[in-house]
């Protein structure tokens, strides 16, 4: 037996503020149910899943992360410009990365890398 992948689901208080929100990242809609309360978004080979029904309630998720790795930190940061024309702030980090944090619409945390010392590609 074999993994053969893993898709993070993330609670959506507005489905249509989290899609536009990971539209912005560079994400695209693969699938969208807003009956449902439910979207499925790629960028390249990677997937997330946006969904309402996890939202709200006695067992709402709390304090979700997603890591995105990217390849050119500086681009990801101008798509993510949530804080006004400057955009999230860059910092180093002590493990060796160079990193911006957000918060989508629905208050998950959304952190981006890239590895010092790599460049943009």
């Amino acid at each position: 037996m074999a993994l053969v992948g893993i898709v993070p689901m993330l609670p959506a208080h507005d489905l249509a503020a989290s899609v536009a929100f990971y539209r912005r990242l560079g994400f695209e809609v693969e699938n969208l149910r807003e009956e449902w309360g439910w979207a499925s978004m790629a960028l390249g080979p990677h997937r997330i899943m946006l969904d309402r029904s996890i939202a709200g309630g006695v067992h709402a998720c709390r304090n979700a992360v997603v890591y995105l790795y990217a390849d050119d930190l500086d681009q990801l940061r101008e798509r993510a410009a949530l804080a006004g024309p400057e955009g999230p702030e860059i910092r180093d980090t002590f493990y060796g990365m160079r990193e911006f944090r957000v918060l989508d619409p629905s208050g998950n945390q959304v952190w981006v890398g890239q590895a010092r010392g790599q460049p943009a590609g």
